[in-house]
């Protein structure tokens, strides 16, 4: 008899820990994943595309462009299918320039950034 009371205690005891843990545990901490970006482009049609644009950049020296379009973009790579639809357009176009001696200013390729800069501190007091 004293051995099934001792038993009891125990479970008992053993229950109120598992209680008080229970209790005392904070609930976890959640975070917002967004998804990626749906893709238009294939892996070999995107890896095509960045190839053209390395090599328009190299060899006619559009950096300047390139730049222009990743502002806000860590690199050329990350940039959504449709960013690097158009940078790859102007880069083309950039080129035709070169070749029928128009100015890029004259078709509209070199454009005021400006505004993805000062944005962002315009609403600091």
């Amino acid at each position: 008899m004293e051995t099934h009371k001792g038993l009891e205690a125990l479970a008992q005891a053993l229950a109120d820990k598992v209680k008080a843990r229970t209790r005392n545990k904070t609930a976890p901490v959640l975070r917002l994943v967004s998804r990626a970006p749906a893709r238009q482009f294939d892996p070999a049609t995107r890896d095509f595309i960045l190839r053209r644009i390395r090599f328009l950049r190299a060899r006619y020296g559009l950096a300047w462009l390139v730049d222009q379009h990743q502002l806000s973009s860590a690199s050329v790579e990350h940039l959504a299918d449709h960013a690097l639809a158009a940078l790859l357009a102007d880069l083309e176009r950039g080129r035709e320039c070169i070749a029928d001696g128009i100015s890029f200013d004259d078709a509209e390729l070199v454009r005021d950034t400006s505004s993805h800069i000062i944005e962002p501190f315009t609403e600091l007091p």
